[in-house]
């Protein structure tokens, strides 16, 4: 009589497990599986003296795919002014869109114009160039822990006109590989290396969106907004570093957007 109880036991606890891990279903809704195949524009106009401008085209793709989206070639890209201007870009990789330094008209509205190659039209609404303000500072500041060094920007405008911004960056550091060599292969010889190929350097774009307002402060000032953090840990900050932080005037509009996705971006922990 007790080893059946004991069988029984183990028979119920065996059923119970069963039951609370069969329980346990992947969730694959629609949006998911099926991303459809939107078009992403990617790019602004940068109307400032001898400077170039750039348009991503690609494609949606699933949240679960791994490799790089799809890019869509062969488009033809322009922007088209409210005065009579048209500028044509030209796809110099694919899917890559860029615009050579233009003189631009004063007090003149701008939109996209983008035409694929299976002849479908997309046309943005006109929109006035803004003219982004200078950056007052890039700064650093050693974390209280000293596990890193976090960098800050800082902004103003004059005018009062600007209040919506947007910021990207790219990294740049020098670090040595672990292991020496002195020598290399020529010709079937063994010789001395005359170049150093232990020195090398290391080149990232920013994966995140910073996003800030002043509309809500009676001056157009921007104060130590956080661009990234580098950790002490890693090959970063051991021989030389350097950070190029790129700023951008936008409308609220475009503010808005770009605040979303990043909201959504910190829910889905995913990178842009």
């Amino acid at each position: 009589m007790k080893n059946l109880f004991k069988l029984l036991y183990l028979s119920i606890l065996s059923l119970t497990l069963y039951l609370v891990f069969s329980c346990v279903q992947p969730y694959m809704p629609p949006e998911i599986t099926h991303a459809g195949n939107f078009l992403v524009v990617d790019g602004s106009l940068n109307v400032s003296p001898l400077a170039t401008s750039q348009i991503r085209l690609s494609r949606t793709q699933n949240i679960n795919e791994k490799e790089p989206p799809k890019a869509e070639r062969e488009a033809e890209v322009s922007v088209e002014g409210d005065k009579g201007s048209n500028f044509k870009f030209v796809e110099v990789q694919p899917g890559s869109y860029i615009l050579g330094a233009i003189t631009y008209l004063s007090n003149e509205k701008f939109r996209l114009h983008i035409r694929t190659k299976n002849g479908n039209k997309y046309i943005s609404q006109y929109v006035p160039a803004m003219q982004t303000p200078s950056i007052d500072s890039v700064t650093y500041r050693v974390s209280p822990d000293v596990t890193g060094v976090q960098i800050n920007v800082n902004t103003h405008d004059p005018l009062n006109k600007t209040r919506f911004y947007r910021w990207n960056f790219e990294e740049t550091w020098e670090y040595q590989m672990p292991l020496y060599t002195g020598y290399e292969v020529i010709g079937k010889q063994i010789k001395g290396r005359t170049e150093d190929v232990n020195r090398c350097w290391a080149h990232r774009k920013s994966a995140q969106i910073t996003v800030a307002s002043s509309i809500k402060l009676r001056e157009d000032i921007i104060q130590d907004i956080p661009i990234t953090f580098v950790p002490v840990l890693g090959d970063k900050l051991r021989i030389k570093y350097s950070i190029l932080v790129r700023q951008y005037g936008i409308s609220q509009q475009e503010f808005e957007y770009w605040n979303a996705l990043s909201r959504t971006n910190e829910v889905t922990g995913g990178a842009v």
